[in-house]
């Protein structure tokens, strides 16, 4: 049911609400997060309208409706449609975080090379190049969750449809596709979680460059600092990490060009 646009504000604005879970029932966080482009929605599948339980998100009323609707899709080719949309938000957040690799090193390397007059600039840029790091690192981290923990509830659906096909032969047919696919999904989960962990090390060595520094932002500290080991590998590290990154992203493009069904 749909309530009035006066109902929903007045929802909204006495209640915060987060969507937990969401094919069991529930809606994950970062389902209505992906509404929002930021985060990442895994294989949505649809037993009805849920119960939202409270917690401290912001939203609106729009996508709380919007969200309603995209739970409640029982086509099966809508489900494939759904889960191909959810994973383009994980590749998208894949993405951000390759190129802001890029980004964080080369302020990195204008901030060590900075003239002093320059030097609390620079390190203003990097400091923001660094938080925005850590977010795109988290957006990664919290879809690796995601996959782990509702990755397989697109194929379970798809083995309970198989299982009540009559004809064994289509029935057997039904069941190999699912294998493969369900080989496919293994391999981009696997990708995923090795991307997400690999940026550990990276984000820590730049946090704490960021951190010696801001303590010592003379042109002494500027220069002790590039001598380190930490600031010289960094840029060796930020490759290791790009590298697993878009092996990341070649398997979701893979998978989701397995899934997605015709137009």
């Amino acid at each position: 049911m749909l309530l009035g646009a006066a109902v929903m504000a007045a929802i909204v604005q006495k209640t915060s609400l987060s969507f937990r879970r969401l094919f069991a029932g529930h809606f994950s966080r970062t389902t209505l997060q992906a509404v929002r482009g930021s985060k990442c929605p895994l294989f949505e599948s649809c037993r009805g309208a849920t119960r939202m339980i409270g917690a401290s998100l912001r939203k609106t009323a729009a996508v709380v409706v919007m969200l309603t609707f995209a739970a409640c899709a029982t086509s099966t080719p809508d489900r494939a449609v759904k889960a191909a949309s959810s994973l383009d938000v994980m590749h998208g957040n894949s993405s951000k975080a390759r190129a802001q690799i890029d980004t964080v090193l080369a302020s990195l390397d204008t901030m060590l090379n900075a003239p002093p007059d320059r030097l609390r600039e620079t390190y203003d840029r990097y400091d923001k190049d660094v938080k925005q790091m850590d977010a795109y690192a988290a957006d990664m981290r919290e879809n690796d969750a995601d996959l782990r923990t509702n990755g397989n509830a697109y194929l379970a659906q798809w083995q309970r449809d198989a299982s009540n096909v009559s004809d064994p032969e289509l029935r057997a047919l039904a069941e190999q596709r699912r294998q493969q696919i369900a080989r496919s999904s293994e391999e981009m989960r696997s990708k995923v979680t090795l991307a997400a962990g690999s940026f550990a090390m990276f984000l820590r060595d730049i946090n704490d460059i960021k951190k010696v520094i801001g303590n010592d932002l003379t042109p002494v500290g500027q220069r002790t600092v590039k001598d380190t080991s930490v600031a010289q590998t960094a840029n060796t590290e930020g490759l290791r990490v790009k590298a697993a990154v878009h092996s990341a992203e070649q398997a979701i493009e893979g998978f989701r060009a397995q899934i997605t069904p015709a137009s």
